[in-house]
């Protein structure tokens, strides 16, 4: 899935994204974005990097491993010197000793941190930060450094985590690329069939549920008890149009696409 231009706050630009192959998780997902003001702050780098995990209770613990770890200063402090190694050796200004603040909350989705720092360069002091989320079972590690004279908040960085989370999530998601169908005449007393068309992200599961229609294919209604691939016209359907729902379940979640709908059932 390509980036949309919702993902992200006016003028950023996004120089590389994609997925990578990352052992343990379903996937990973890498964006790098180049200079462009995102809320309070004139960002010199942003590196965003996701990784869904197989099971919630991973992100759930991996998450809350986090958060008592950044409650050590010592954590913290070798953290900020593994950034700050980063910085090194950049032609944009070279930095020579870096400070932390005691991390911060921030509100998004299943739980996120905010570790401030300070970087102290030749250029002056330069505010970074290191973000960290858990939102749609997805981990998400974020790096920021705002140019000198300008300052990052938890409000500038917390819109990112989400639009990145958002994105990986909805294009993990089973994707219907050629539509569901029905076959069979649609006559009182005949078996119909359905096919679940064809789908991208490795769907595990497909269910199905047929659904009556009016004539014009509007006032759909759930038959009960209609949820497997076959149905039989019964004395309900004479004057009616049929359809059906058919949902696909992969590890990351489900996605729903719908059948044509029948002739009038005669």
């Amino acid at each position: 899935m390509a980036v949309r231009a919702a993902d992200l706050p006016s003028g950023t630009r996004v120089e590389h994204q994609g997925y990578v192959d990352e052992e343990g998780y379903v996937a990973a997902y890498k964006r790098v974005f180049g200079p462009a003001r995102v809320g309070h702050a004139r960002l010199v780098s942003l590196y965003s990097e996701i990784a869904l995990d197989k099971t919630a209770d991973d992100a759930s613990v991996t998450f809350f491993t986090l958060q008592l770890v950044l409650g050590q200063k010592s954590a913290r402090q070798q953290l900020a010197q593994n950034t700050l190694k980063a910085f090194r050796g950049q032609r944009l200004f070279s930095a020579r000793k870096v400070t932390v603040d005691k991390p911060r909350s921030l509100p998004i989705g299943d739980g996120a941190l905010l570790l401030p720092m300070t970087l102290y360069t030749s250029v002056g002091r330069i505010h970074a930060a290191i973000a960290f989320g858990v939102r749609h079972r997805a981990d998400t590690i974020m790096v920021a450094a705002a140019a000198p004279g300008s300052r990052l908040t938890a409000s500038d960085l917390a819109p990112l985590i989400a639009a990145t989370s958002d994105h990986v999530h909805a294009g993990l998601l089973p994707i219907n690329t050629a539509p569901p169908s029905v076959s069979g005449a649609a006559q009182l007393g005949q078996t119909l069939s359905a096919a679940p068309g064809a789908w991208s992200n490795r769907p595990a599961s497909f269910d199905y549920q047929w659904q009556r229609c009016d004539a014009n294919g509007a006032a759909c209604v759930a038959i009960p008890g209609a949820t497997g691939p076959t149905y039989n016209v019964d004395a309900a359907d004479p004057g009616a149009t049929l359809r059906v729902s058919v949902t696909a379940g992969n590890s990351v979640g489900q996605a729903v696409a719908i059948t044509p709908q029948t002739p009038v059932v005669s």
